[in-house]
């Protein structure tokens, strides 16, 4: 049925739906997806001249079709005009050129789609969310003013802000950009909804308050802002792992869809690659796209000489791809204490506090190699035959939230490049098979590259520095290649094609090439030691600082990193104990405090506390701005302050609307009309006062003295034009005397009706 509103009653309906799509504009830009141009100002503009070009052409008597190419020329035209300046050379173009320019760009956009092709330019996502915006806008007015389908208002929009805050791992909360547009929604099915009735009062000539619509929209603000708080403090199903794993199994269309757009479109990441990317695989594949937004803070005692942030690590190699090592999962609770991890020399204790800026993180990290973590968490592991861990990944058995600290202890190598030449190559038959593991695809010039490098070196240390440093010198550091060709070995590819790339490919090669010569190597993954702030004694690690390096086996001295990427400083160890205790040696110095693995030592504790900044992390050293303010701890105190103060607020209206309504008459009788559906009575339209004060009367005698009164007061104004003969009548005096044993009785019906229906 065709519906339209007018603007003198239903101006706020209108207004409602333009203000979801500015909403989701907001969102957008502190999601920080495009860093070269700021997004707001755009798609506010567009979809602002969209929703009144939408409402000026339903107003009209354009028809359906005809409307709609009307809007697609607009559309088309003000983009241009918009968006033109900003292409190069501008210039020196028309509009007409700057219009086909981007015409022109979108189609190399659908070729590049369709040939499996990257993306490089940002601007396409700009051009083509703002032609977003300009749909959102359009059909946002039209089925507002032209057709009243709500459902067509509230889900395009909403559904491009889920996707935006679903996918967004970054430090911002965008969950309160959803909590506004829920509560946005509500009003306007609660508006909407109030005029399609006062349309159906009018046709039978049924009189209603004339303030109801501030009525309805006080109520449904007051309703919606609770369910936003009650869901605020209701237990996260993400924080359940099960919950999470079934999610992630439905989600896993979606997840190939956002891989594909990421791949066509190019933004800054603040999905799950970049703020908690860890997974049980490592497909080397095309472009990365890293932030600047900080990822997690850790102190130790003292800057170290080298640092990798690890949580994950990978053994099998095969089909272009690096798999988690199969193993038990566990889960870890702080009161188990250390881990078995297998004995190893010259190594030490350290202790690290982190502190969590990313929020629902699932991500535990620590030194290698973990000893103990004062939080539960999942824990994949083997065993060995002698009953020792071998920790393959630690995630958080309940989701971090931004702010949220843990404290972890981890053993990490000071082992002197002599003692690692010297180390036995005795391997047990599991770590041969477990980690000399590689597939028959890897070339052949591959394998004999490998054996050229490795051939003048006797010992696993020396051939592990000659293929690192290889790689380092010969290949160049580039995070944005193309994606490479589907039937090709990738490992080949980079070593002899294209020779460049990033992290993932010179760990997997080196690993490989290892590997090849009977050396047992691994990759992990984890972040790089970020940069160290001296001033605040801690790392401030970002996500461009996510990095996968090479671990190789050792059986005196456990698993030993070593860093083949160009642009990271490499491991250096000093040759021996004559090289130790110098100003310039980079080892950490063996501290006579520090507690020893024997398996009885108790761990050093931290205080937390002492680690917390009382300034905004985000805000000298940051990127992201100040929204990083609200920590999980912040929050339900400034909600619970909020909802006092507009509590209180609510309060001083009702009373005054109370004040406004009963010293009324007229809307004193209309106020009895209502409160009759409250104590289970029916009023019908077709009723004369009198007939209605009978129903109510009886429903509530002992109040009946007060509702003759009123009434009788309405009728004589209403139908003769004066007043009943009172010198004096103050509605508010009844009311005050009938208020509560309407109430009385309301709560009565209702409970009356809940207890049958619980019996039935």
């Amino acid at each position: 049925m065709r519906e339209r509103l007018s603007f003198n009653e239903f101006w706020l309906t209108v207004l409602l739906p333009l203000l979801m799509v500015i909403t989701v504009a907001f969102a957008i830009e502190s999601a920080d997806l495009v860093s070269s141009v700021s997004v707001r100002p755009i798609l506010l503009l567009v979809g602002t001249v969209a929703f009144v070009a939408g409402v000026a052409l339903a107003k009209s008597q354009f028809p359906y079709y005809t409307a709609h190419i009307y809007s697609f020329v607009y559309g088309v035209f003000f983009l241009g005009l918009v968006l033109g300046p900003m292409l190069p050379d501008a210039e020196f173009m028309t509009w007409r050129e700057r219009i086909n320019e981007l015409v022109m760009m979108q189609y190399n956009w659908f070729v590049t789609a369709i040939d499996g092709g990257s993306n490089r330019d940002s601007f396409i996502f700009v051009v083509q969310t703002s032609g977003i915006f300009w749909l959102l806008g359009y059909t946002a007015a039209w089925y507002t003013v032209r057709y009243l389908r709500i459902w067509r208002v509230i889900l395009p929009s909403g559904l491009v802000l889920l996707s935006v805050v679903y996918y967004y791992f970054g430090a911002r909360p965008l969950y309160l950009y959803m909590a506004a547009y829920v509560v946005l929604s509500l009003l306007y099915i609660t508006q909407t909804f109030l005029s399609s009735r006062q349309r159906q009062w009018r046709a039978a000539t049924v009189r209603y308050e004339g303030g109801i619509s501030w009525t309805f929209m006080r109520s449904s603000l007051l309703v919606g802002l609770l369910a936003i708080l009650c869901a605020w403090w209701l237990p996260a199903a993400g924080a359940s792992d099960t919950v999470t794993s079934a999610v992630n199994r439905v989600n896993e269309p979606w997840r190939q869809f956002r891989d594909s757009w990421q791949r066509l479109v190019a933004v800054n990441s603040t999905g799950q690659r970049v703020a908690d990317p860890y997974r049980d695989s490592l497909p080397l594949g095309g472009p990365r796209q890293t932030g600047d937004q900080p990822i997690m803070d850790v102190r130790v005692s003292e800057e170290l000489p080298y640092a990798y942030w690890r949580e994950t690590v990978l053994d099998t190699y095969a089909d272009n791809s690096w798999q988690v090592v199969d193993g038990n999962t566990i889960t870890y609770y702080p009161d188990d204490g250390q881990f078995n991890t297998e004995p190893a020399q010259q190594r030490m204790l350290v202790t690290q506090a982190y502190i969590n800026y990313v929020s629902n993180a699932g991500a535990i990290y620590s030194l290698p190699d973990l000893q103990f973590a004062d939080r539960q968490m999942y824990v994949k592991l083997n065993t060995t035959p002698d009953g020792y861990h071998d920790l393959a990944a630690t995630r958080a058995r309940y989701a971090l939230q931004l702010g949220d600290q843990y404290q972890v202890t981890s053993s990490i190598s000071v082992a002197d490049a002599g003692s690692l030449r010297r180390a036995s190559t005795s391997y047990s038959p599991e770590i041969r098979e477990q980690y000399l593991q590689m597939p028959n695809t890897i070339s052949e010039r591959t394998r004999n590259l490998a054996a050229e490098l490795t051939a003048s070196y006797d010992n696993p240390y020396d051939k592990a520095v000659a293929v690192q440093n290889w790689l380092r010198d010969n290949i160049e550091y580039n995070d944005q290649i193309d994606y490479p060709p589907a039937d090709r070995e990738l490992i080949d590819y980079f070593l002899f094609e294209t020779q460049e790339g990033y992290c993932n490919y010179y760990a997997a090669s080196m690993a490989i090439m290892l590997r090849s010569q009977g050396v047992p190597t691994r990759l992990a993954r984890g972040f790089a030691s970020g940069e160290y702030l001296p001033e605040e004694g801690f790392y401030r690690v970002r996500a461009r600082d996510a990095h996968t390096w090479v671990e190789v086996y050792f059986p005196e001295y456990g698993w030993i990193q070593f860093e083949p990427t160009a642009i990271i400083q490499p491991i250096v160890r000093p040759e021996g104990e004559d090289a130790a205790g110098g100003d310039d040696d980079p080892t950490i110095a063996e501290d006579p405090d520090q507690p020893v693995l024997d398996g009885e030592t108790e761990l050093p504790e931290r205080d937390l506390e002492a680690f917390l900044e009382p300034e905004d992390p985000f805000g000298d050293g940051g990127a992201t701005g100040g929204d990083g303010f609200l920590g999980s701890n912040t929050i339900p105190f400034v909600g619970g302050l909020f909802l006092i103060a507009f509590t209180a607020f609510l309060m001083l209206l009702a009373g005054r609307y109370n004040r406004r309504v009963e010293s009324s008459v007229e809307r004193s009788y209309s106020r009895l009309v209502h409160w009759s559906q409250w104590v289970g009575v029916e009023i019908r339209p077709n009723y004369t006062p009198y007939e209605s004060a009978d129903v109510l009367a009886a429903a509530v005698p002992e109040g009946e003295k007060s509702i003759r009164v009123l009434i009788d007061e309405f009728v004589q104004r209403q139908f003769s034009g004066r007043a009943s003969g009172l010198s004096v009548f103050a509605p508010r005096n009844e009311w005050k005397r009938l208020r509560p044993i309407l109430l009385k009785r309301s709560i009565r019906s209702r409970l009356d009706t809940f207890l049958r229906r619980k019996s039935s």
